[in-house]
């Protein structure tokens, strides 16, 4: 397969690294860093457990891959099946300006609410302005994580428009930089790492494919391993900033940070696999079914529906019970699956391999639902070490998919309708 650096198989290399490390971690230095023991240390059954995981998603995306179906739809989207290639102010201005409008009037309602807050992060209050988001008493947080799907929509149309017709497209080209600035500041004064990782990982996704890899005909490794290395500086970079302006300053913080929000979150997986450690809404399915489904199943079953925010606060409860350090509480997507099914979780890695694979399929060719899903997927491949991403944020891209489907088929509509 090539696009080496963001085909499906690429992201899981991640989780595989940062097991190592904590598999190998010897447990006096990690006690020192993290003040808990590492039960992952030399821990076969969380080898054979993780291992047997990636395998049967690896599993699932060469099935499909290699099954023959075809999920691309019948037609390309440029020249077959929509009329404005040769018109992209009209298709992506108004979105990208309606971006624009939503995170400055969000900014102003931060700042109305609470006078100083833009500054915050900037003077090293980031973790007051992360607890008055996360407490509810700042709201419309979700808005930035519709920005994310919506954003990367934009940049690939306007970078494969830009490399299909030839000639610079100087008005939307600015709009767009100008959109995923102001998103980004936005991500950066929230202290929103959820919707800025995703964002960045996006970018880079489309940017390599639509610019780097459709342009280079030849093998796509050493191209990939230049590009990888400075995915990898940028995100180690972020990371950095964003623990300082949390309020951490000092080397051996941020190490312990860097190995906390890492390799540490297999610590939790082996705690799962060993029965000393279990969340309290994994029975409830809120780790494996995304929004809306998982509301609409419990509406239909006479349940209340779950409080994403009740979800993660209780797992502070539940890290901390097991006597683990109750400051890091991620479990590893695949810790939070198996806490729900157990060993029914390689199933579902096989068949998250096969969405996976899907996805890129319709991705490659440039449909819209593979645009935004499979950069959701493929982050939340990368992000395996954390938690299960595609499904806790899934309702946002639907929303942005179904907003921006519509948007295309009437501007489509409206083309047509032109030339006729």
């Amino acid at each position: 397969m090539k696009y080496h650096a963001i085909n499906p198989y690429f992201p899981l290399t991640v989780s595989l690294c940062l097991f190592a490390v904590s598999f190998f971690y010897p447990d006096s230095g990690w006690r020192t860093l993290v003040g808990e023991e590492n039960l992952n240390f030399l821990n076969l059954q969380s080898l054979a457990f993780f291992l047997a995981c990636v395998l049967l998603f690896v599993c699932g995306v060469a099935a499909v891959n290699h099954s023959g179906l075809r999920f691309s739809g019948s037609v390309v989207f440029y020249g077959e099946s929509f009329s404005f290639e040769r018109r992209p102010g009209i298709l992506l201005l108004p979105v990208l300006l309606s971006v624009i409008l939503v995170m400055t009037l969000y900014l102003l309602y931060l700042d109305y609410r609470v006078p100083g807050f833009v500054s915050y992060v900037f003077t090293g209050r980031g973790g007051e302005a992360k607890y008055l988001i996360t407490s509810g008493e700042l709201k419309f947080s979700t808005l930035q994580n519709v920005a994310v799907p919506v954003v990367a929509w934009a940049a690939y149309r306007y970078l494969d428009i830009k490399r299909k017709w030839g000639g610079s497209i100087p008005w939307v080209g600015a709009v767009l930089f100008l959109t995923v600035s102001i998103v980004i500041f936005v991500d950066v004064v929230t202290v929103a790492r959820y919707a800025l990782m995703p964002l960045f990982i996006s970018l880079f996704v489309i940017f390599m494919k639509v610019s780097i890899f459709d342009n280079n005909k030849r093998s796509h490794l050493f191209v990939s391993l230049r590009f990888l290395l400075v995915l990898f500086l940028m995100i180690v970079s972020l990371f950095i900033v964003f623990s300082y302006l949390r309020g951490v300053k000092d080397v051996t913080g941020v190490f312990s940070m860097i190995l906390g929000y890492g390799p540490v979150s297999f610590n939790r997986l082996a705690a799962l696999l060993q029965g000393n450690l279990s969340f309290e809404y994994a029975g409830d399915f809120v780790y494996i079914v995304p929004e809306p489904f998982l509301t609409a199943c419990r509406w239909l079953a006479g349940m209340a529906p779950v409080s994403g925010h009740d979800v993660w606060l209780s797992e502070f409860d539940s890290v901390a019970q097991s006597g683990l350090n109750g400051d890091f509480i991620w479990a590893t997507t695949f810790g939070y699956i198996y806490d729900s099914i157990g060993y029914f979780s390689l199933v579902y890695f096989f068949f998250y391999g096969c969405l996976t694979a899907m996805f890129w399929k319709r991705f490659l060719s440039g449909r819209t639902s593979g645009i935004m899903f499979y950069c959701a997927i493929y982050f939340s491949i990368f992000f395996w070490f954390g938690f299960n991403y595609i499904v806790g944020f899934f309702v946002y891209y639907l929303l942005a998919y179904l907003l921006i489907t519509v948007w295309e088929k009437t501007i489509d509509a409206i083309c047509v309708g032109r030339q006729s």
